[in-house]
């Protein structure tokens, strides 16, 4: 009778055996396969967000680098105006118009970081799988988000200067036409008096090095945005 009693339990047994088998080889297939998509979901993540890294590095490189060409152009027209200012050289008209104008030039440079502060201010920057690419990303928007600050403090200084200059130079002589100027352009001042009056040749000087300060800074910028795009093109 006993042996009668153990064969229907150990059936019992060997069949719940075989149930919870099929139930943990199932749960475990099930997060294997959710393991593997969530993998794959993150791997087109991750390329989706490098390819943004580089539209916005690719879009600020092209912003500095336009302004660096030009940055090159005030920088020797500040030589030739600290030239004369210094020696009384003989300039003409045409030389003042175009060193005020110069120094009344202003370049707003952006730095283009949505796709860095999508990836750092989520979390997904853990989307990237490289430790040395992760790290770079994260420096790189740190040190550009403390670039804009002092960009926009620069700028900000250029704009008190340059409204300071147009008082000096007067806001009416914007528009008046000089008579000895090929290009019947100007802004109505004569060698003279532009090389007699103090307080504007020093305006005219702290300008040109505000200037000089926001072209270092945008080189800063350049640099460092096209070591960081070789670095996640080599990556991608």
């Amino acid at each position: 009778m006993s042996r009668s009693l153990r064969k229907p339990v150990s059936a019992k047994l060997s069949w719940y055996a075989s149930e919870i088998s099929v139930v943990v080889i199932g749960v475990l297939i099930a997060l294997a396969l959710n393991a593997w998509w969530q993998g794959v979901q993150d791997s087109r993540s991750e390329e989706h967000y490098y390819e943004q890294l580089k539209n916005n590095l690719e879009r600020t490189i092209s912003v500095h680098k336009a302004d660096s060409i030009s940055s090159a152009r005030v920088q020797r027209h500040h030589m030739r105006f600290n030239e004369a200012a210094r020696f009384d050289s003989e300039v003409s008209s045409d030389s003042v118009d175009s060193w005020i104008g110069r120094a009344l030039t202003s370049y707003v440079s952006n730095i283009s970081l949505g796709a860095f502060a999508a990836l750092v201010d989520t979390g997904d920057l853990n989307l990237i799988s490289d430790d040395s690419l992760r790290f770079a990303i994260s420096d790189y928007y740190d040190e550009m988000i403390n670039q804009e600050r002092s960009l926009q403090l620069a700028n900000t200084l250029f704009e008190q200067e340059a409204l300071r200059l147009s008082e000096i130079v007067d806001v009416i002589s914007l528009s008046r036409r000089i008579v000895d100027s090929p290009t019947g352009k100007g802004f109505g001042l004569k060698p003279t008096e532009f090389l007699s009056d103090e307080k504007l040749l020093m305006t005219m000087s702290q300008m040109f090095a505000l200037q000089v300060n926001l072209s270092a800074k945008r080189n800063v910028v350049l640099s460092k945005s096209r070591a960081l795009l070789a670095l996640v093109s080599m990556k991608s």
